[in-house]
Protein backbone atom coordinates (compact mmCIF):
# COMPACT_ATOMS: atom_id res chain seq x y z
CA UNK A 1 0.00 0.00 0.00
CA UNK A 2 1.32 3.44 -0.91
CA UNK A 3 1.54 6.26 1.60
CA UNK A 4 1.95 9.91 0.65
CA UNK A 5 3.42 12.51 3.02
CA UNK A 6 1.73 15.91 2.96
CA UNK A 7 4.19 18.79 3.44
CA UNK A 8 2.85 22.21 4.36
CA UNK A 9 4.82 25.43 3.98
CA UNK A 10 2.80 28.54 4.87
CA UNK A 11 -0.21 28.16 2.55
CA UNK A 12 1.40 25.89 -0.01
CA UNK A 13 0.34 22.26 0.24
CA UNK A 14 2.70 19.94 -1.62
CA UNK A 15 2.45 16.18 -1.86
CA UNK A 16 5.57 14.05 -2.28
CA UNK A 17 4.40 11.60 -4.90
CA UNK A 18 5.82 8.18 -5.58
CA UNK A 19 5.81 8.44 -9.37
CA UNK A 20 5.88 5.27 -11.42
CA UNK A 21 5.36 4.64 -15.12
CA UNK A 22 1.94 3.33 -16.18
CA UNK A 23 2.71 -0.21 -17.19
CA UNK A 24 4.76 -0.38 -20.37
CA UNK A 25 3.52 3.00 -21.62
CA UNK A 26 6.40 5.46 -21.24
CA UNK A 27 4.24 8.41 -22.33
CA UNK A 28 2.62 8.63 -18.89
CA UNK A 29 3.69 8.97 -15.28
CA UNK A 30 1.59 7.33 -12.58
CA UNK A 31 1.29 9.86 -9.76
CA UNK A 32 -1.43 8.16 -7.73
CA UNK A 33 -3.22 4.78 -7.72
CA UNK A 34 -5.65 5.91 -10.43
CA UNK A 35 -3.96 8.88 -12.16
CA UNK A 36 -1.56 8.53 -15.09
CA UNK A 37 -0.50 11.99 -16.28
CA UNK A 38 0.74 12.36 -19.89
CA UNK A 39 4.37 13.46 -19.79
CA UNK A 40 3.59 16.64 -21.76
CA UNK A 41 1.25 17.66 -18.90
CA UNK A 42 3.61 16.61 -16.09
CA UNK A 43 6.19 18.75 -14.30
CA UNK A 44 8.74 16.82 -12.26
CA UNK A 45 10.85 18.51 -9.59
CA UNK A 46 13.32 17.33 -7.00
CA UNK A 47 12.68 16.84 -3.30
CA UNK A 48 16.06 15.27 -2.63
CA UNK A 49 19.74 16.13 -2.96
CA UNK A 50 20.01 14.34 -6.31
CA UNK A 51 21.33 16.46 -9.19
CA UNK A 52 18.53 17.19 -11.67
CA UNK A 53 20.37 15.18 -14.34
CA UNK A 54 20.08 12.09 -12.11
CA UNK A 55 16.43 12.53 -11.17
CA UNK A 56 14.47 9.35 -11.74
CA UNK A 57 10.72 10.05 -12.07
CA UNK A 58 10.11 6.41 -11.11
CA UNK A 59 11.48 6.99 -7.60
CA UNK A 60 10.18 8.71 -4.49
CA UNK A 61 12.68 11.54 -5.03
CA UNK A 62 10.28 13.21 -7.47
CA UNK A 63 7.35 15.59 -7.00
CA UNK A 64 4.96 15.54 -9.96
CA UNK A 65 2.51 18.35 -10.70
CA UNK A 66 0.05 18.84 -13.54
CA UNK A 67 0.88 21.58 -16.05
CA UNK A 68 -1.91 23.15 -18.13
CA UNK A 69 -0.62 25.60 -20.79
CA UNK A 70 -2.08 29.12 -20.82
CA UNK A 71 -3.25 28.96 -24.46
CA UNK A 72 -5.09 25.69 -23.85
CA UNK A 73 -6.85 27.23 -20.85
CA UNK A 74 -7.79 30.33 -22.85
CA UNK A 75 -9.23 28.15 -25.62
CA UNK A 76 -11.18 25.96 -23.17
CA UNK A 77 -12.39 28.65 -20.74
CA UNK A 78 -13.95 31.71 -22.44
CA UNK A 79 -12.57 34.92 -20.96
CA UNK A 80 -9.49 33.31 -19.40
CA UNK A 81 -6.45 35.58 -19.65
CA UNK A 82 -3.50 33.54 -20.90
CA UNK A 83 -1.21 36.49 -20.26
CA UNK A 84 -1.57 39.35 -17.80
CA UNK A 85 0.25 42.64 -17.39
CA UNK A 86 0.95 43.28 -13.72
CA UNK A 87 2.74 46.55 -13.18
CA UNK A 88 5.23 46.65 -16.04
CA UNK A 89 5.73 42.89 -16.28
CA UNK A 90 3.96 40.34 -18.46
CA UNK A 91 3.01 37.03 -16.81
CA UNK A 92 2.00 33.79 -18.54
CA UNK A 93 -1.00 32.30 -16.72
CA UNK A 94 -0.30 28.58 -16.95
CA UNK A 95 -1.82 26.35 -14.29
CA UNK A 96 0.49 24.30 -12.07
CA UNK A 97 -1.56 21.80 -10.10
CA UNK A 98 -0.24 19.96 -7.05
CA UNK A 99 -1.91 16.65 -6.19
CA UNK A 100 -2.53 15.59 -2.61
CA UNK A 101 -4.83 13.58 -0.41
CA UNK A 102 -8.19 15.05 0.65
CA UNK A 103 -8.09 16.71 4.04
CA UNK A 104 -10.49 18.50 6.35
CA UNK A 105 -10.17 22.26 5.97
CA UNK A 106 -11.64 24.30 8.82
CA UNK A 107 -12.57 27.96 8.42
CA UNK A 108 -10.52 29.92 10.92
CA UNK A 109 -13.27 32.49 11.33
CA UNK A 110 -16.61 33.53 9.84
CA UNK A 111 -17.05 36.58 12.06
CA UNK A 112 -15.42 39.08 9.70
CA UNK A 113 -16.37 37.82 6.24
CA UNK A 114 -15.66 40.33 3.49
CA UNK A 115 -16.34 39.84 -0.21
CA UNK A 116 -13.50 39.52 -2.68
CA UNK A 117 -14.07 41.97 -5.54
CA UNK A 118 -12.88 39.44 -8.13
CA UNK A 119 -15.55 36.79 -7.43
CA UNK A 120 -19.01 37.47 -6.03
CA UNK A 121 -19.38 34.32 -3.91
CA UNK A 122 -15.86 34.25 -2.43
CA UNK A 123 -15.11 35.87 0.92
CA UNK A 124 -12.15 36.70 3.09
CA UNK A 125 -12.57 34.42 6.09
CA UNK A 126 -9.97 36.26 8.15
CA UNK A 127 -8.77 39.84 8.26
CA UNK A 128 -5.16 39.29 7.21
CA UNK A 129 -3.58 42.20 5.36
CA UNK A 130 -0.91 40.18 3.54
CA UNK A 131 -2.47 36.70 3.26
CA UNK A 132 -5.87 35.34 4.16
CA UNK A 133 -8.06 32.26 4.05
CA UNK A 134 -10.91 32.32 1.53
CA UNK A 135 -14.41 30.88 2.00
CA UNK A 136 -16.93 29.98 -0.69
CA UNK A 137 -20.64 30.60 -0.14
CA UNK A 138 -22.54 27.44 -1.08
CA UNK A 139 -26.23 28.22 -0.66
CA UNK A 140 -25.66 29.99 2.64
CA UNK A 141 -22.99 27.62 3.97
CA UNK A 142 -19.40 28.87 4.02
CA UNK A 143 -16.72 26.30 3.21
CA UNK A 144 -12.96 26.48 2.76
CA UNK A 145 -11.98 27.48 -0.79
CA UNK A 146 -8.27 28.23 -0.52
CA UNK A 147 -5.93 31.10 0.40
CA UNK A 148 -4.92 34.39 -1.22
CA UNK A 149 -2.00 36.73 -0.69
CA UNK A 150 -0.75 40.05 -1.99
CA UNK A 151 2.03 39.85 -4.56
CA UNK A 152 3.31 43.39 -3.88
CA UNK A 153 3.81 43.89 -7.62
CA UNK A 154 1.14 46.58 -7.45
CA UNK A 155 -0.78 47.98 -4.49
CA UNK A 156 -3.94 45.90 -5.02
CA UNK A 157 -2.78 42.84 -6.96
CA UNK A 158 -3.02 39.40 -5.38
CA UNK A 159 -3.12 35.76 -6.39
CA UNK A 160 -4.61 32.69 -4.77
CA UNK A 161 -4.07 29.02 -4.06
CA UNK A 162 -7.26 27.14 -4.90
CA UNK A 163 -7.90 23.89 -2.98
CA UNK A 164 -10.18 21.75 -5.16
CA UNK A 165 -11.15 18.67 -3.21
CA UNK A 166 -12.71 15.51 -4.62
CA UNK A 167 -13.49 12.13 -3.07
CA UNK A 168 -9.89 10.89 -3.35
CA UNK A 169 -7.71 13.87 -4.22
CA UNK A 170 -6.84 17.44 -3.34
CA UNK A 171 -5.89 19.50 -6.40
CA UNK A 172 -4.16 22.76 -5.45
CA UNK A 173 -3.37 25.37 -8.08
CA UNK A 174 -2.35 29.03 -8.28
CA UNK A 175 -4.76 31.46 -9.91
CA UNK A 176 -4.29 35.17 -10.61
CA UNK A 177 -6.94 37.55 -9.26
CA UNK A 178 -7.68 38.64 -12.84
CA UNK A 179 -8.91 35.10 -13.63
CA UNK A 180 -10.50 34.43 -10.25
CA UNK A 181 -14.08 34.98 -11.45
CA UNK A 182 -13.63 31.93 -13.71
CA UNK A 183 -12.56 29.48 -11.00
CA UNK A 184 -15.65 27.25 -11.41
CA UNK A 185 -14.96 26.86 -15.13
CA UNK A 186 -11.27 26.20 -14.40
CA UNK A 187 -12.23 23.59 -11.78
CA UNK A 188 -14.51 21.86 -14.29
CA UNK A 189 -11.85 21.82 -17.00
CA UNK A 190 -9.19 20.46 -14.64
CA UNK A 191 -11.50 17.66 -13.47
CA UNK A 192 -12.44 16.80 -17.04
CA UNK A 193 -8.74 16.39 -17.89
CA UNK A 194 -8.07 14.34 -14.74
CA UNK A 195 -10.99 12.05 -15.61
CA UNK A 196 -9.35 11.34 -18.97
CA UNK A 197 -6.09 10.51 -17.21
CA UNK A 198 -7.34 7.62 -15.11
CA UNK A 199 -4.93 4.71 -15.36
CA UNK A 200 -6.07 1.82 -17.54
CA UNK A 201 -5.95 -0.61 -14.60
CA UNK A 202 -7.98 1.64 -12.29
CA UNK A 203 -10.59 3.47 -14.38
CA UNK A 204 -13.48 2.69 -12.04
CA UNK A 205 -12.03 4.58 -9.07
CA UNK A 206 -13.58 7.97 -8.39
CA UNK A 207 -11.47 11.10 -8.59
Amino acid sequence: MRYYNLKTLTYVVTLSLMAASCGANEDYIRVAPSLCIPINYAVTTRNSALPSTQLDPDSDSADVSIYLPPKELADAVPGYLAETLIGEQSHQQALYVMIGQPAVRILESTATLATLPSAANLYKAEAGTIAWQVAENREGTYVHWGHCSHTFVTEKHYDCLRDLQTANYLFTYTIDALNLHLYKEIDAYLLSKASLWKCADNREEKL
